[in-house]
């Protein structure tokens, strides 16, 4: 039973694209089936097709079993790493109909390559240093925790099933509303959760990068990518743990534990760490330790969230301890900064930018910040030395004596222990500590502002156990700075009032304390003199220190691009307590030294040696030892001018001291009138004993101690502090890249969030008013110093003209979504009256322009549109309708007048431009006098924060690099004039890892001016200023509180397009709708759920697995890229017929088979030149042939009747086959030639070669001339047929050296099947077959003719009754017998005889026309060498057949064609009865009837044709001697 096949061209497709779900670009002459990136385009393109099925075939009977759909392929294109192409066929549930939409017989799709950024401010923090440890190995986070007194490292995170789905980004709707790929939460979790045997149903969550975690577990999708993600600030507190393993505590004093902890310049931001070498020594059990220290390292002793933190940690041992002589040498060069310790980390500072301003009203910015996470879990009190003023020397006592008084308070409190927070012009050096870096920023003298670089700061200390601090600025005034002031002798930093509100008078809370956990807040805000420091609670919500400090600027310049802080660096610095103990007998406090000698003869030098009466501590015992003093002992530095000393009795000022190696000396003033009945005079000194003074004139104890007031006995001094994180906030804000292209795989969205606070340092609502609006009774609140901001778009363009000029231009913004769908109202825009008055619309747009500076795309100038009369200066764009008249014909369209607009950003649709810079063109005539420019744009780019070499970058927000491969970018100086010097222009990116982006040429930034350095694509670019609030809030803070911020917006994509066109079907909808999604639908070929389009099911290839995508498709075509280019194809979706019938249609939805590979197939649509079409695939039950018989005639019993039965209404033709040699084994036996015609191929195409079954005579199409081939016909009567065009095509058998019928004598038979392709026929006629001896062609009066050649002049000719009808069905058999006395020639038509030959003749003469009506008796078929022609006379004739021909067999034996339906057939012939040999014998014959339906006509066995049994006969006969 054979397959025959049946065409329909299909009418009605669409090409929708996932990642451009609105888009109905339906209208191609030829479609992209692409998945992934081919070429640098990225498309998810596939087609919808209503695959209209044919009705049932005229002829025969039919049953549907199946059906294949059939493309033709233009072209295989393949991307990166792709493997074979494959396209997958699914059943969709809805018929696309007349929904096609788009462009006629055009795309409407003007350019694609459309950069796509949304830019909003939400405290975003692209810099940040959290001081996560890692792992040595993966280089991966740890997460690190403290649980009850044990840290412990955890591993395998994960969220609660309700938590994974609530929190969920991109495909919940929890939280945050997704209405275009949100799923059910069963959904959400089969693609995302797992069933843990321990924990059940969890989310196991990895981190994506600082700010996202992403689910481990992926899903193959096709519209977006794989993985649920989540804000970390949402989720942190949520994660729970599957495994904690215990970690070792933290260990300063283990010298190699130390060392592996450090924080250094490779595992954080920071460009320099600071630290001193420790100083080691043996414990009571001989082991190494560290004994002193400065360092910082990574701990999780004390940890506010997280992970771990950086602890910078002091360890200066007491003067008592017995240990390895500790100092430390002189800091930036300058005498007495010996014995500091300091540790500091210093990073670079952004520079601060103007990334959003309020602009109704007075315009505000948003303000950058830093925010440093900080613990003073310990500090050694604050250096508050006891000093005496050695140029003290009036005696207004009237005793007789200099005076020498002590300093006043307002100097003897020094930063000598203390941590703080610096920004500076300048970065420190590995020698500086925090007084020879603040010096070198005082114009290195530490007394004026005169030629200071940009700096201010803050310090912190314990004074009498309660941590204060010092804001380290300038004053209003030309002193040197506000709080603080510079030692020029002992070079130290001098706090000159202590108290608790650092001098502002305001009236503070008691409770106010900077202990634990403190969040510290500087304000960096572009054009001020001034930042703001404000101490807060980790969560931000209350106030832990009395109030806002303002800083003022060493310089007083405004802070920008050139003058502004560029390095931050915190520190720590420590000193060691001065004294040693008390002497046990006199209760006197001990130096540690003594005198060289009496002292009897020394004036002025004292010359000191080490006590060797002190008794020193070690980890065992109390031991008196001798030690060496030189100059940098510890007992010698402690000692500095200023300081009293007392020598037995006398008391000595000390007003210098050595500095020569081997001289340890002091220069002092003796006979110091300190002490009752002191003389002046120098005296011998029987105590050597070195102690200091701590005695009035009286003789009476003071109580304190001699060399400094917060430490009176020995003791360590230590200091720790932990920072948990140090965030750079509004630096750079959430920017999300929706650009489609290769790179950019997880893109983000086009969002307009719902406005955001953030800290500004408004005088009235920010950081400028220093109580925060704190009322009487309540602390300070932190929101109050926050305002609304607005958000912006950016679009980009490689051309002025794709969005430019003096027609419309149409962006198409895809996939809107909003968080809440009740209250989505549209942006407020005013009435056309005020539209253009851009001081009180929510919606401003401008566009880039040589004029502003690099990165200024932020300032009124780029916005404003000056009240409608825009100009260089306000060179705004007018918002409002495009298509309006007069006052409301704008330049940028976004509202109700414009056909199928977004409507003020409310729904999916058309944003329109018509501007032109210099006025000549466009909806205005407004003459700006600016030319649109291809430059940066602040509100795509990334901050540079680390320089690799001079070729790579890292940068802060990688997805804005993401960009089409030969996209250029360029690397600029953020607020510096747009010229060459300032920036560097056509980068291109070759390598991109993480962060780290290298490119073709130098980037031309250095690390003296990385803080100003920003990289941007290169586009022309249309930007716009958008508040997402429903009303005005003209007026600014002050009337956010009547005004409720709309919800969430958001679209997919962005497209430039040729119009609204026609609307037509989208990935989104059924039928685009110009407002809400009301013709909705999910198409999702890899996922089964009830909202699915897809109709899953085992169609063959199994039923869908939602775990791996596979399975529940129609059907899978594999594609060859050489041998399925310029071609058909077929895809076979027979699986699926079984629930379709004739004049169906089965809606088609056809994709690449994975959404992870890279390729693209090109495919004519229904209005393409090789139109796709459905093939019914059919087959028609074998007619059933019973009975089969012969018996002698009634009337006449030499002859044989043959009877049978046939009941099969669709049986066509038969015939018997005779045989009495071979048997008859098929239809084709005796057969001499056999061309089936049946070669597969495209439908169509050109035929190849064409096979003959019986003797292998070479059979050419067209001989060598491709235009004269036949076709590949698929809709044969059995099959492939082929189809000749009835102008030139032919084919050639044999050649003209042979004789393909040479094996034909006196008898010949010819079996054809045809369908004419037309009603009528030309005067030419039309040639089936043509070979020297025999012809078979169609007259000019659609009648079918046969001529046989007697010789070569002369022919008998047959002509048919039936004429030919176009479409219709024709068997033709021409039969030959030349022993018979008449009817030797005879034609018949579908089984039945139509015309023969009269009585023999004896000769014919040279005639070949009608008048011939017998045969010349015993005249074998005349044959001769010759081409045998199929479809034309010639190769060169106009006699060629139009039509289809399916299979020629020619004969060397009779063929008996019969009607089926009659049962009965009478041989009259005669037979030979006895056989050719020597003994004549009785003969046997065999016969079989063979019986075609319309379908079944080819074949050999039982199986491809109805066929009787072979029945075997013979007439008696007497056996003859015939020798």
């Amino acid at each position: 039973m054979v397959k025959f096949f049946k065409k329909k061209e299909i009418t009605r497709t669409a090409n929708p694209d996932s990642l451009y779900p609105d888009l109905y670009d339906n209208g191609k002459q030829n479609m992209d089936i692409q998945v992934g990136s081919v070429s640098d385009i990225r498309r998810n393109q596939f087609m919808l097709i209503d695959g209209d099925l044919p009705d049932s075939p005229e002829f025969g009977d039919s049953k549907l079993v199946g059906a294949k759909l059939a493309l033709f392929v233009n072209s295989v294109d393949v991307g990166d790493h792709a493997s074979t192409p494959a396209l997958k066929a699914w059943q969709n549930n809805v018929i696309l109909g007349d929904n096609e939409g788009g462009a006629s017989d055009a795309t409407m799709v003007a350019d694609a390559n459309v950069a796509a950024f949304s830019f909003y401010l939400d405290d975003i923090c692209t810099i940040e240093e959290n001081f996560d440890s890692y792992d040595a190995e993966t280089e991966e986070p740890l997460n690190i925790r403290k649980i009850a007194k044990s840290t412990v490292v955890q591993s395998k995170p994960y969220l609660s099933k309700e938590d994974g789905y609530h929190y969920g980004q991109k495909f919940a709707n929890g939280y945050y509303s997704n209405a275009f790929y949100g799923v059910s939460e069963e959904s959400h979790f089969d693609r995302y959760g797992t069933v843990d045997p321990n924990l059940g149903e969890v989310y196991f969550i990895q981190n994506r990068n600082n700010s996202t975690f992403e689910t481990v577990k992926s899903k193959k999708l096709w519209h977006a990518s794989n993985k649920e993600t989540y804000r970390a600030s949402k989720v942190r507190s949520k994660i729970k743990y599957n495994t904690s393993v215990s970690i070792q505590p933290d260990n300063m004093e283990s010298a190699q534990d130390a060392i592996g902890q450090r924080v250094t310049e490779t595992n954080s931001i920071f460009t320099f760490v600071g630290r001193e070498q420790p100083y080691l020594d043996l414990n009571k059990d001989g082991v190494v330790k560290q004994v002193a220290w400065a360092d910082t390292t990574f701990s999780t002793d004390n940890v506010l969230t997280q992970g771990s933190t950086a602890k910078m940690h002091c360890f200066y041992p007491s003067m008592d301890k017995l240990r390895t002589n500790i100092t430390y040498a002189k800091k930036g060069g300058l005498n007495y900064t010996e014995n500091r310790q300091c540790t500091f980390m210093t990073t670079p500072i952004p520079t601060p930018t103007t990334l959003a301003t309020m602009w109704q009203g007075t315009d505000v910015n948003a303000t950058p910040t830093i925010e440093i996470d900080f613990n003073i879990e310990k500090m050694a009190p604050v250096l508050q030395r006891r000093l005496y003023d050695t140029s003290d020397t009036a005696d207004t006592d009237t005793d007789g004596s200099p005076d020498y008084a002590e300093v006043a308070s307002a100097k003897q409190t020094r930063l000598n222990r203390c941590f703080a927070v610096t920004c500076s012009e300048e970065k420190p050096l590995a020698t500086d500590d925090l007084f020879s870096f603040v010096k070198r920023h005082q114009g290195g003298t530490g007394t004026g502002v005169s030629s200071a670089k940009d700096f201010f700061g803050i310090a912190y200390y314990n004074h009498e156990g309660t941590t204060l601090y010092s804001t380290l600025n300038r004053n209003a005034s030309s002193a040197a700075t506000h709080n603080t002031e510079l030692d020029g002798t002992l070079n130290e930093i001098i706090v000159k009032a202590v108290n608790t509100n650092n001098g502002v008078d305001y009236d503070i809370d008691a409770d106010w304390s900077l202990d634990g956990w403190v969040k510290l807040i500087i304000t960096l805000e572009e054009g001020k003199t001034a930042a703001h420091i404000g101490h807060f609670s980790p969560d931000g919500t209350q106030s832990k220190g009395p109030i806002v400090e303002t800083v003022t600027n060493f310089t007083n310049d405004d802070f920008d691009h050139v003058d502004s802080p560029k390095w931050l660096t915190l520190w720590l610095v420590n000193f060691p307590a001065l004294h040693h103990h008390m002497s046990g007998h006199t209760d006197d406090q001990l130096s540690g030294l003594s005198t060289d000698g009496d002292h009897a003869s020394d004036a002025t030098k004292l010359n000191v040696v080490a006590n060797s009466n002190i008794k020193y501590k070690t980890d065992a015992t109390d031991i008196s030892i001798d030690k060496a003093i030189d100059i940098d002992s510890r007992e010698f530095l402690n000692i500095v001018p200023g300081n009293k000393l007392m020598i037995q009795n006398e008391v000595v000022i000390v007003t210098d001291r050595s500095t020569t190696k081997g001289d340890p000396s002091y220069t002092i003033v003796r006979g110091v009138q300190d002490v009752a009945n002191n003389t002046t005079s120098a005296a011998a000194q029987d105590d050597k004993t070195i102690k200091i003074s701590d005695k009035n004139h009286d003789g009476t104890r003071s109580g304190s101690g001699g060399l400094e007031k917060q430490i009176v006995e020995p003791q360590d001094t230590e200091s720790i502090v932990y920072i948990d994180s140090i965030k750079f906030k509004n630096f750079n804000g959430q920017i999300e890249n929706a650009t489609i292209c290769a790179s950019n795989i997880n893109k983000g969205q086009i969002k307009i969030p719902s406005p955001k606070s953030i800290y500004t340092n408004h005088g009235d609502f920010g950081f400028g008013e220093s109580t925060l609006g704190r009322q009487t009774g309540s602390y300070p609140d932190l929101s109050y110093a926050k305002q609304l901001m607005p958000s912006y778009l950016a679009f980009g363009f490689n051309s002025a003209a794709d969005a430019e000029g003096g027609t419309t231009r149409f962006m198409l913004l895809n996939g809107f979504s909003t968080g809440n769908a009740t209250t989505n109202a549209a942006i407020f825009r005013p009435t056309a009256s005020v539209s253009l008055d851009t001081e009180t619309t929510n919606i401003r747009a401008g566009f880039s322009t040589v004029t502003e500076a690099l990165g200024k795309q932020n300032q009124t100038a780029f916005f404003d549109t000056n009240n409608g009369a825009p100009s260089s200066a306000t060179r705004g764009l007018e918002v409002g309708d495009v298509g309006g008249s007069g006052a409301t014909a704008l330049e940028i369209g976004l509202g109700s007048v414009d056909a199928s607009a977004v409507e003020n950003f409310t729904q999916k649709g058309l944003v329109l431009f018509n501007f032109d810079g210099d006025g000549t063109t466009g909806n205005t005539s407004h003459s700006r006098g600016r030319v649109f420019e291809k430059r940066e744009c602040i509100y795509a780019s990334a901050r540079i924060i680390r320089i690799i070499d001079e070729y790579t970058l890292e940068v802060d927000e990688p997805d804005v690099l993401r960009m089409p491969k030969d996209e250029t970018f360029v690397v600029y100086k953020y607020g510096a004039a747009a010229s060459s010097s300032n920036r560097v222009s056509g980068l291109t990116i070759v390598e991109e890892s993480g962060r780290k982006f290298t490119f073709q040429k130098p980037h031309g930034v250095d690390i003296s001016n990385i803080q100003t350095f920003l990289i941007s694509p290169e586009r022309f670019w249309v930007v716009f200023e958008i508040y997402n609030i429903g009303t005005s809030i003209y007026g600014g803070r002050g009337a956010n509180t009547t005004h409720v911020p709309l919800p969430d917006k958001s679209y997919e994509s962005a497209i430039m397009v040729t119009g609204a066109q026609t609307a037509g079907a989208t990935y989104n909808e059924t039928l685009f709708n110009d407002g809400k999604d009301i013709n909705k639908r999910q198409l999702e070929f890899f996922e089964k759920r009830d909202d699915n389009s897809i109709v899953f099911a085992d169609y063959g290839f199994g039923d869908i697995n939602n775990d791996t995508g596979q399975g529940g498709h129609m059907g899978y075509k594999g594609l060859n890229r050489v041998t399925d280019d310029d071609t058909y194809v077929e895809i076979d979706i027979s699986g699926a017929i079984r629930d379709f019938g004739f004049n169906d249609t089965i809606p088609i939805a056809l994709g690449p088979d994975t959404p992870s590979e890279n390729f693209k197939i090109n495919v004519d649509s229904e209005t393409g030149t090789n139109k796709p079409y459905m093939l019914a695939i059919m087959e028609d039950e074998l007619p059933t042939v019973t009975d089969f018989k012969i018996a002698p005639n009634n009337i006449d019993p030499y002859f044989i009747d043959f009877t049978w039965n046939c009941e099969a209404e669709d049986a066509w033709y038969g015939f018997i086959m005779l045989d009495d040699e071979k048997g008859i084994s098929n239809q084709y036996s005796n057969s001499i030639i056999h061309l089936p015609l049946n070669e597969e191929g495209v439908d169509g195409a050109d035929a190849g070669t064409i096979t003959d079954n019986v003797g292998g005579i070479a059979v050419s199409a067209g001989g060598t001339t491709a235009s004269k081939k036949p076709h590949y016909n698929i809709e044969g009567l059995a099959g492939y047929n082929l189809n000749f065009d009835g102008s030139d095509d032919y084919l050639q058998v044999g050649t003209s050296s042979d004789d393909c019928l040479s094996t034909v004598s006196d008898e010949f038979s010819v079996v054809a099947h045809i369908i004419h392709d037309d009603a009528t026929v030309g005067s030419n006629g039309e040639y089936i077959i043509k070979k020297e001896g025999f012809e078979l062609f169609i007259d000019q009066n659609e009648q079918v003719v046969a001529k046989l050649y007697s010789d070569a002049d002369s022919a008998l000719q047959l002509i048919s009754s039936s004429k030919i009808q176009a479409g219709i069905p024709m068997n033709i058999i021409v039969t030959f017998d030349s022993l018979l006395t008449e009817g030797n020639c005879k034609l018949f038509i579908n089984g039945t005889l139509e015309d023969m030959s009269g009585v023999v003749v004896t000769s014919h003469g040279d005639t070949t026309d009608s008048t011939i009506k017998g045969w010349v008796l015993g005249t074998d078929l005349h044959t001769a060498n010759g081409i045998m022609f199929i479809g034309n006379e010639t190769a060169s004739a106009s006699k060629a057949f139009d039509g289809k021909i399916e299979e020629l067999v020619f004969y060397n034996k009779v063929l008996y064609p019969v009607n089926p339906k009659t049962g009965k057939f009478t041989l009259t012939k005669p037979l030979s009865e006895l056989n050719a040999t020597t003994n004549a014998s009785s003969k046997s014959y065999s016969a079989r009837l063979f019986v075609k339906d319309y379908h079944n006509i080819r074949g050999k066995t039982s199986q491809d044709v109805a066929a009787s049994a072979v029945i075997n006969f013979r007439k008696p006969a007497f056996e003859i001697d015939a020798s």
